[in-house]
Order: C-alpha cells, then structure tokens, then sequence
C-alpha cells in the first residue's frame, strides 16, 4: 500500500530521516457527499473548505499524503522500542516545521530512548484541525500498520511483527488536539497508547479526553503542557476531570508516573513552546522522564 519513499537523508550524527507517502496517511479523503468541502472554485471546480481564514483549495492543502520519520543514531532494533507519533498544528509543513522550527528529530535523538518518530502531514499550511483519515474507526491502526511496513523496509534489523506490535506515544501540539482526541477514542490501538504528552494543545475535545483519561488511559501517562491560548480547553478539563474523581497534579514533574494527569503551565509563545518549554526540548525532556 505505501506509495514510496520521496527522500531519505543520513545526518552528520548518524541516524536516519526519511520521509515516505503513504495510502493511509491522513489526506487525500474521498469525501464523495462534500460534506468537509463544502464550495468549488467557480473557474477551476477544484473543491475547497471554507475555513476561519476562507477558502482552502483541495490541491494546495489537503493532498499531501507524506509522513515524516526519524530512526536516532542510538535506535536499537532488537530492544523494545516505541513509535513517537506526533501531530502537528495549523500552518504546518513537515520538514520546515517539525525538523526546523521545532527541533523534532534532534529532540529525541536527545532523549536517548528507544523510540521511532512517526509524523503525518496534516492539513498542509492551512489555519484546519481535520484528522482525515485518521478520523475514521482503526485509522491509526491502519496507518501505523503501514508505517511498520516502510520501518521495516528502511531500518537493518527491524521487524514489522515487532513495530506492529510497538507501544505508543502520541504527541500533539496546538491544533494536533482533535487528531489526538479521536485517535485515542477510536484508533483501534487502544492496548499499546503508552503514553500523552500534549503541548498548549486543549482547544476542544475535552468529553473525548476526559472519557479516555477516566476509561483506556487511567493507567497511561499523561503530561499537559499548556499558556494562555488553551488555558480555558485545559481548565475545562481538569474540572471534568475532578467530577470523575481523577486527581491532577499541578506541577511539572520530577518523574512522570502512570496513571497520574499532570497539567503545567508555560509562559512561553504558543509557536515556541514544542522546541523551548520550558523545560528547554519539551519532547526530549518528556521522553527522559518516562520510566
């Protein structure tokens, strides 16, 4: 099903990025009703959805089908390993954004974990928090079923059995909020979520994360970073949180724990916060942190 790898590149470090286009990314989505793409450009017919900024081309921002991923120079196949799946937010590109404004692959290269990065293109460049495909029943199990397969075609040593088998970590930053939520709700991988760090990230959703903290996550990690522009989505939450009894430490921790939420507020700009936190390298600094 993969529809092959665009790029490869080697760092001067070691460890290996590449980026692959995949039949179960997020985007394209057939949607045949026109229910998301709601107008067509009266010269051109292309479709388009009318977002907070207006119109948004179908071409220009919902074809891409690309996903990013990064193998560290530590990586170690024949030790239990996990996929790092991030999500971005609006107006993102995967190698400008992730590799370059927020220091992805170097941030876990940091870490020193045993981890794979995963990162789909979302809405390319668009003010839009559709998950696509991913919002579909086993979307992300799908998904990162392929991704085992272009893992195991790219990285000596790794079996897909294995990568299938992987636990996850699922990252989201701004308006990567919604694709987390759903995921976590009805991806199908429901057994092998690891663990939540999600950054300034609470727009909405909060019944979705809620009933997943309280339910298949109450034994998982979970760690909110959070300013100004999602202090109400993660108030709402922790408020939710606190009627289903669930108790939520107000400090960013020391060691993070399973089966207990932590929020922490950040006086950071919202765009900086994936590469500065605090604490400096938030994702890095996250993954030391786990057990």
């Amino acid at each position: 099903m993969t529809r092959g790898v665009e790029r490869v590149s080697r760092a001067n470090a070691g460890g290996l990025t590449f980026v692959a286009r995949l039949a179960h990314a997020p985007f394209p989505i057939e949607d045949r009703d026109n229910v998301y793409f709601d107008g067509r450009d009266p010269e051109t017919g292309e479709r388009f959805h009318t977002g907070p900024t207006g119109p948004l081309p179908e071409t220009q921002h919902y074809r891409d089908d690309r996903v990013l991923f990064h193998v560290p120079r530590h990586f170690n196949p024949a030790r239990p390993f996990e996929l790092l799946v991030f999500f971005h937010g609006h107006r993102a590109e995967l190698q400008r954004t992730l590799i370059g404004e927020h220091a992805l692959a170097r941030q876990i290269d940091e870490s020193r974990r045993n981890v794979v990065l995963v990162a789909p293109q979302l809405a390319l460049d668009a003010s839009d928090s559709h998950p696509g495909k991913l919002a579909e029943p086993e979307g992300l199990a799908r998904f990162l079923d392929e991704a085992a397969d272009v893992l195991a075609a790219h990285v000596e040593g790794l079996v897909r059995d294995v990568a299938q088998r992987a636990p996850i970590i699922l990252v989201a930053f701004s308006g990567g909020y919604r694709t987390a939520a759903l995921c976590l709700e009805r991806g199908g991988v429901e057994r092998r979520i690891h663990g939540v760090l999600l950054i300034d990230a609470i727009y909405g959703e909060v019944e979705r994360l809620g009933a997943w903290l309280a339910g298949p996550g109450r034994r998982d990690f979970f760690l909110c970073l959070y300013g100004e522009s999602s202090r109400e989505g993660t108030e709402a939450l922790v408020e939710a949180l606190a009627k289903d009894g669930i108790d939520v430490h107000r400090a960013y921790p020391r060691r993070i724990s399973p089966g207990i939420v932590y929020v922490a507020w950040v006086d950071t700009s919202h765009d900086l916060i994936p590469r500065d936190g605090p604490p400096a390298a938030p994702i890095a600094d996250f993954l030391k942190r786990l057990p």
